[in-house]
């Protein structure tokens, strides 16, 4: 064994051939490979910088979990994305901040979930997701009450385009109130929605079409929306609506063969005719849906025929009256002649001096006043039974029959229907029957 002192004496003597070799290989190197060392070592900085793993990333905040790819920036009040998050993270936790606009993700090439509940959002953050994050599976959006954070009214057709293979949508009270009917065209693999305690009162139809959310894997909540029906697309309760089956836009039932005909909002049955409300843009024509074309042709149509019929009614009630006034105007021309003719009668009498003569007078007066009267108490009495309204007798046109009795007449009604083959006048007060009243 060599002595302690010997030892020291031999790592120095080694410690001095070194020196001298590092020396002499010094005064070899060339400036390109001295460049060529330089830049590799810049590429080994780089590579610090932009380390995945969570052991290289210095954050006195967010809790990063290697084993699971997680990082958890929960409830940390941030205002925007934490400098430095691994690029491997595959779940992301942001929830409980106040970030209100989210820069851009798509260098998470591997990220999967991603978690914004609670946050100061009033828009879907469609930007932060361009052109495209083929990875992203799971979005959750949520608010919360009292504070109402995350306020986000509209989801447009757009927002889901650079997520294709989105499974999961979180999206309950964000007082969301519109959908578009496009939300989900870009994601068939959409297995999960959750549209809870928010303020839809509609929803579009063919919003869920070729969807797979019913069964075991797959699951839609449309609790506490204040619907006024239940909406299209949906079919059941309108407290808590149930998704039509993939293949239908719209349904009656959750069967293939219960979807409502092409255009039907909502139906009864699966009949092109059974429809009861259509698509926006449309309208109802006996059941059918039909383009705003058809519906303003049908209408007019309908219209003009209503105004022929209105015009061909008030031209028969025209007609009717014309007839009633010459009937009229005949009767008491007639009246007046009688009348003349009674008076001319009774002057000649009293001129000639004759007890006859006198008596006939007399009657001849009385009889021009009966008809008179007859005149004026009859003017007011319409004519024949198709234009004949008597509130004294009853027409039967099809008998043609008039029957007068038990109406204590002093004088027979004007103007009986010309073809009355069977007039009763029983019971009544008649003392007289003026000879024109059947002249007709």
């Amino acid at each position: 064994m060599a002595r302690p002192s010997s030892l020291v004496l031999i790592a120095c003597t080694l410690a001095i051939l070194a020196c001298g070799l590092s020396t002499s290989m010094a005064q070899d190197v060339t400036p390109a490979s001295t460049a060529s060392v330089a830049s590799a070592a810049a590429v080994s900085a780089s590579a610090l910088g932009t380390v995945v793993a969570c052991n290289a990333w210095a954050s006195a905040a967010c809790i990063c979990s290697l084993g699971t790819l997680q990082v958890d920036c929960s409830g940390l009040s941030l205002t925007t994305l934490p400098i430095g998050i691994p690029l491997t993270t595959k779940v992301l936790l942001l929830n409980n901040n106040q970030i209100k606009d989210l820069p851009s993700l798509t260098q998470y090439t591997l990220l999967e979930t991603l978690q914004l509940k609670s946050n100061l959002l009033t828009t879907f953050p469609t930007s932060a997701f361009l052109p495209v994050m083929p990875s992203l599976k799971v979005i959750h959006l949520s608010g919360s009450a009292p504070t109402l954070s995350n306020v986000i009214p509209t989801l447009q057709a757009s927002d889901l385009a650079a997520t294709p293979n989105l499974e999961n949508l979180v999206a309950d009270r964000i007082s969301l109130t519109t959908v578009a009917s496009g939300l989900f065209q870009n994601t068939p693999n959409m297995t999960f929605v959750n549209f809870e305690n928010n303020q839809l009162t509609t929803l579009p139809p063919g919003l869920f079409q070729g969807l797979r959310l019913m069964g075991p894997t797959g699951f839609v909540s449309l609790l506490a929306n204040p619907f006024v029906r239940t909406p299209p697309s949906t079919f059941g309760s309108v407290f808590n609506p149930s998704v039509c089956h993939y293949m239908c836009a719209t349904c009656f039932g959750q069967l293939q063969n219960q979807c409502c005909y092409t255009n039907c909002s909502t139906c009864t049955s699966a009949a092109p005719n059974a429809c009861t409300s259509c698509y926006a843009g449309l309208g109802l024509v006996d059941t059918t849906c039909s383009d705003p074309t058809v519906v303003s042709s049908v209408a007019a149509k309908r219209s003009s025929i209503s105004a022929a019929t209105a015009s061909a009614s008030l031209a028969s009630v025209a007609t009717s009256a014309s007839v009633a006034s010459t009937r009229s105007a005949s009767a008491a021309s007639a009246a007046t002649a009688a009348t003349a003719a009674a008076l001319f009668s009774s002057a000649s009498a009293v001129s000639a001096g004759t007890v006859s003569a006198s008596s006939a007078s007399v009657k001849s007066i009385a009889a021009a006043s009966s008809a008179a009267a007859a005149s004026a108490s009859i003017a007011a009495l319409p004519v024949a039974c198709d234009g004949w309204t008597s509130n004294v007798c009853d027409c039967n046109e099809a008998a043609l029959t008039v029957n007068c009795s038990s109406r204590s007449l002093t004088v027979v009604p004007r103007s009986i229907p010309s073809n009355t083959q069977s007039l009763d006048l029983s019971s009544n007060l008649l003392a007289t029957i003026s000879a024109n009243v059947f002249s007709s």
